[in-house]
């Protein structure tokens, strides 16, 4: 049985009922994301990973194990970032460049799906293919389904294919950057606003607190 018939009636009579796959399957797509389903702008999913993913790697090994450049990465985003279905669909005769390579990453192909979702008990036994795999790949073509929603499952998928693949640290090293990405942006708001900011412990004069006492 294919996942896209599971809706079909014509397959109401299985057992389990198909009802059943299919709310399983929601479930594991809503759990493979760690962040609120919402509108992420994708210059933000951006900067996210050349401030935090693209210092702390080598470019070389990345490339090496990859085979697709972070700025290759990044063009492939801002091609996403302008479609405006929720299906985008990529067919291999009509990829450029690296983009084949960047998509074979991130994919998990659907019979590997169907293999691991043929009825509901074997569902509960198998991992969540879903999780760091954002796109579906069914012979020659790929499908990115909701990305203008989903597109933090690209970062946190990335970061853990470095992990595993280039560097066990990388999750340390993001975490050292974020404190210096934090104040980038803090400083980017007080230039472009004319704010001043202002950080410590500061006490309340005693007139403001007589003021305030008395009112």
């Amino acid at each position: 049985m294919h996942l896209l018939q599971l809706k079909d009636s014509q397959f109401a009579t299985f057992l389990p009922k198909n009802e059943k796959i299919v709310e399983h399957l929601k479930k594991q797509v809503l759990y493979m994301n760690f962040y609120p389903i919402y509108k992420l702008k994708t210059n933000t999913l951006i900067e996210y990973i050349k401030n935090l993913i693209e210092p702390n790697i080598k470019k070389e090994s990345f490339i090496s194990k990859f085979g697709f450049t972070i700025i290759e990465f990044i063009n492939f985003l801002k091609l996403l970032g302008v479609q405006e279905n929720n299906v985008i669909i990529f067919e291999i005769h009509s990829l450029k460049n690296n983009e084949l390579k960047i998509l074979e990453l991130f994919s998990v192909n659907l019979e590997e799906v169907n293999k691991n979702y043929g009825y509901l008990g074997e569902i509960q036994d198998h991992a969540n293919v879903f999780t760091m795999n954002p796109v579906i790949r069914h012979k020659d073509k790929f499908y990115i389904i909701g990305f203008k929603y989903f597109k933090m499952n690209f970062y946190n998928s990335l970061v853990e294919k470095i992990r595993k693949h280039m560097d066990s640290g990388i999750n340390n090293k993001i975490g050292i950057s974020v404190d210096s990405f934090v104040k980038n942006i803090f400083s980017r708001v007080k230039d472009n606003n004319g704010y001043k900011i202002f950080s410590g412990r500061y006490d309340l004069s005693k007139k403001i607190i007589l003021k305030v006492i008395w009112l």
